[in-house]
Formats: structure tokens, C-alpha cells, sequence
């Protein structure tokens, strides 16, 4: 019994020391590819704002470039991104809020709705108590006497 708690343990002892040794190799990189990774790190160029741009809003410069294209430029949490005109408009477009639709008008309460990524959303208020992108859907739809009744 001694004699096979013995080899028991030799056998967990040089089956540990290889999982130890085989844990090191894997960390060790491959030689060439840490040099790979430094040589790319240095050369990724970061976008800058030319000084000829003019802020547009909070976060958007334009500027125009030597051959006269017209460039936007944005400020990301990792720097400022270029995109001509035609994809910042794109852009533009696809970042829009849907605007809210006024669904029905029931005495004193207006129902709303409003398209968004989990589905319609839906909600009523009273007249007295709409807020102001309501409040203007609310009169564009009664003075062309869309609101139902």
C-alpha cells in the first residue's frame, strides 16, 4: 500500500512540473511577432484637426483641403474621425430621432407615439400639460384637422 501511495505521488509530482513547463512555453511569444506588434503600434497614424477648421457645433469641425474637398471632422473618444460630405450627411441622416406622431385626440388627452428600437412607444398626456415638441405636433395636426375625434 505504501508502494502505490509512492508512485501515486511521483506521478502527480512530474505531471504538475509539466503542466508548469508547458503554462511557461505558451507565454513566451513567438520570436518576430512581439516585433511585429511594436512596428504597427508606431505606425497607425492618428487623425488631426487641421488648423484652418471651423467648429460647426460641439464635436464638428469642417475644414476644406489643399485640392478644395470639404472635410468633416468629428471628435470619438479615440481621436478625431475625417469623412468627406456625402458620408457625413449619412450619417447624419441615419442618426436622427424619429419624431413623435400624434395618434388621437380624446377630449382633453392627445395620444402619442413614437417609433424606437424596442418597438412603438406609446403614451397619452393631457392638452395643459404636453411638453414642446408635443405641443408643436399637436398644433401642426389640429390647424390641418388631422386629429381624430
Amino acid at each position: 500500500m505504501k508502494n502505490v501511495m509512492k508512485s501515486v505521488a511521483i506521478v502527480l509530482a512530474l505531471a504538475g512540473m509539466a503542466l508548469a513547463q508547458e503554462a511557461a512555453r505558451a507565454q513566451q511569444p513567438a520570436p518576430g511577432k512581439a516585433q511585429a506588434v511594436k512596428v504597427r503600434a508606431t505606425t497607425a497614424s492618428r487623425t488631426e484637426l487641421p488648423a484652418n477648421a471651423q467648429k460647426l457645433r460641439e464635436g464638428v469641425w469642417t475644414a476644406r483641403d489643399a485640392s478644395g474637398k470639404v472635410w468633416y471632422y468629428t471628435r470619438s473618444p479615440f481621436g478625431y474621425m475625417r469623412m468627406d460630405e456625402a458620408a457625413y450627411q449619412q450619417a447624419a441622416k441615419a442618426s436622427e430621432a424619429p419624431g413623435v406622431s400624434l395618434v388621437a385626440i380624446e377630449g382633453e388627452t392627445a395620444k402619442f407615439e413614437r417609433a424606437s428600437p424596442f418597438g412603438k412607444s406609446v403614451w397619452s398626456r393631457k392638452v395643459s400639460e404636453l411638453t414642446e415638441e408635443e405641443r408643436a405636433v399637436y398644433e401642426k395636426q389640429k390647424n390641418a384637422g388631422t386629429g381624430k375625434q
